[in-house]
């Protein structure tokens, strides 16, 4: 099973990314093709990548996240400004996060930290928490780089407010058309 953890956010949250992401497809107009774009329905907030994980060691995921989750309360964070990783030559557009950041940090290494208990490799590089709207299409031209970077430095920030409240457990299928999303577990903060 390909699984990764997530921070649930609510609805309205969700609603703003997708709404952030409609706004630069449509002010990068035909260079918008140029982006794979994440489905309204998949934008989601990852807090830990598993990879493909043998479906009995999910009782053990489950363990890790209730530790991390009971340790920590709701947070409250507001969805910010759009950005991208890459620089000049973007990857991944995105949404960012503003407000408890210390405190969603500490969840995410809770969380690391119970995993890590569990038998399972630690994070690799640090975590950087970001809403991902889509990504840079393999063989962008340098001019499709540079709008896309433009556009996105350029974008009004955000100013949604949200809380999370839970996280949870979801097994990712690949298909052609993007990643299919099932949710295998929730658990409250």
């Amino acid at each position: 099973m390909r699984l990764f953890t997530e921070a649930i956010l609510p609805a309205a949250a969700l609603s703003e990314a997708a709404q952030a992401s409609e706004d630069l497809r449509r002010e990068l107009g035909a260079t918008a093709d140029a982006v794979r774009w994440v489905r309204p329905e998949a934008v989601h907030l990852t807090l830990r990548f598993l990879g493909e994980i043998d479906e009995q060691r999910t009782p053990a995921i489950r363990a890790a996240m209730t530790q991390a989750a009971s340790a920590t309360g709701p947070i409250s964070l507001q969805v910010s400004s759009p950005g991208v990783f890459g620089g000049r030559r973007p990857r991944v557009l995105w949404v960012g996060l503003d407000g408890e950041l210390d405190r969603l940090n500490r969840l995410a290494e809770r969380l690391d930290e119970a995993l890590t208990d569990a038998g399972f490799e630690p994070r690799q590089g640090a975590f950087r928490p970001h809403v991902t709207l889509g990504r840079v299409r393999r063989g962008a031209s340098r001019s499709e780089l540079a709008q896309i970077a433009r556009t996105v430095a350029n974008a009004p920030p955000l100013e949604a407010e949200t809380v999370v409240t839970g996280i949870g457990l979801v097994q990712s299928q690949l298909t052609p058309t993007g990643a299919n999303y099932r949710r295998l577990a929730v658990l409250e903060l």
